[in-house]
């Protein structure tokens, strides 16, 4: 059985709006919201799972926001906890946040970083060792 998932947005602001049963309910749901140009549907199998990339993304960002480093992951590093390193940048010893991302797109894996990285400053949460 295939349902239609309704969906708008990208990376914090990626939602779905609806599942629908049909193709033809998918694509009066969007024809119906033609003002917004970042809606669309996917076809989805009922049960399936998808597949997740086969390697990471790992960012290592500044408090600023700023990327160190980009590094493309080939082992098999699953756990998305944030590590932290203290390197010589921009003349100081402050901390560095460490995550690695699923996706084969450096942009969302900044994305992703950036967001965590603005979590953290939020709640406190940035390392402070």
């Amino acid at each position: 059985m295939k349902v239609y998932l309704i969906e708008r947005g990208a990376y914090s602001d990626y939602h779905i709006y609806a599942v629908v049963s049909t193709e033809e309910k998918a694509i009066q749901f969007v024809a119906n919201r033609s003002t917004h140009t970042d809606i669309g549907y996917t076809e989805f199998e009922v049960d399936e799972i998808p597949i997740m990339p086969e390697r990471s993304i790992q960012v290592v960002m500044d408090r600023e926001g700023d990327v160190v480093r980009i590094t493309r992951r080939e082992d098999d590093v699953i756990s998305d906890r944030i590590e932290w390193y203290y390197w010589n940048w921009k003349g100081k010893q402050d901390p560095l946040m460490v995550i690695n991302v699923f996706t084969e797109d450096e942009q969302r894996a900044i994305k992703v970083a950036n967001e965590k990285r603005a979590q953290l400053i939020a709640t406190d949460g940035w390392s402070q060792n």
